[in-house]
């Protein structure tokens, strides 16, 4: 049995004043009532919580809180964590928003977290950020960063192929088109079966050229990755290059 934790440790708001603070205390108080009661009615004086739903939904809090002074300014600090517990960051980007919107609209906030296990698990570990405006909420992890990454890494690979194959063709030399698929190998990935895709681009090969190998390659690839996009070869090379 393993374990898993989001955690977070956070000030998001500086500064507050009393109007600010009371509501503050006043919504997560409310929400954590409600949560402890379901059947205690949302009369808050501040027009309803805005955790109500939430609280419904998931029957706990997105994240603790501290309401606390600064020790440098004497200013009083809304700061966010989660130690022992889950800290949902939409859970946090819904309450703080309606807060930006109350008080502070063309102010923002933030807030970054870590994702662990308890034992080595792949890929539950990691983390991520939320940043909110009035309008807007924007999250970014880890794990989709690194994929992006790969993907790009691969796009690279793949325009530097279409390239070499360009200069090829258009210096009329010719080349062995085992040499072509020695040349494409390194843009397949593992969803692509390399020896399924050699028969096709010998089948196709319309002369002797790299730049033709490398056009069927690289259509024949595109496909297999993205079987329901309909792309031209043109529409294949704006893409690469």
């Amino acid at each position: 049995m393993a374990d898993n934790y989001q955690q977070t440790a956070t000030v998001v708001f500086c500064d507050l004043a009393d109007d600010e603070e009371s509501w503050l205390v006043e919504q997560l108080d409310g929400a954590e009532r409600l949560r402890e009661d379901s059947d205690v009615p949302d009369t808050s004086d501040v027009g309803g919580l805005v955790l109500t739903e939430y609280i419904k939904d998931r029957g706990c809090m997105p994240f603790e809180w501290i309401i606390d002074e600064d020790a440098k300014t004497s200013g009083k600090l809304f700061w966010v964590f989660a130690d022992g517990t889950w800290f949902d960051p939409e859970g946090f980007a819904e309450f703080v928003q309606a807060f930006l919107k109350k008080f502070r609209p063309a102010s923002c906030a933030a807030a970054s977290y870590s994702y662990t296990c308890s034992r080595p698990r792949r890929d539950e570990f990691g983390g991520g950020a939320v940043f909110v405006t009035a309008s807007k909420i924007k999250y970014k992890d880890t794990l989709d960063w690194t994929i992006e990454k790969r993907v790009r890494h691969k796009q690279c690979l793949l325009a530097d192929a279409t390239h070499a194959a360009i200069e090829a063709w258009s210096s009329d030399i010719e080349i062995d088109d085992d040499e072509v698929l020695a040349l494409m190998r390194p843009l397949l990935g593992r969803d692509v079966d390399p020896d399924a895709l050699e028969p096709a681009i010998h089948a196709e090969l319309e002369d002797n050229t790299v730049y033709h190998a490398v056009r069927i390659a690289v259509t024949k690839l595109y496909e297999a990755s993205k079987p329901d996009v309909e792309l031209s070869w043109c529409d294949i090379s704006k893409r690469a290059l």
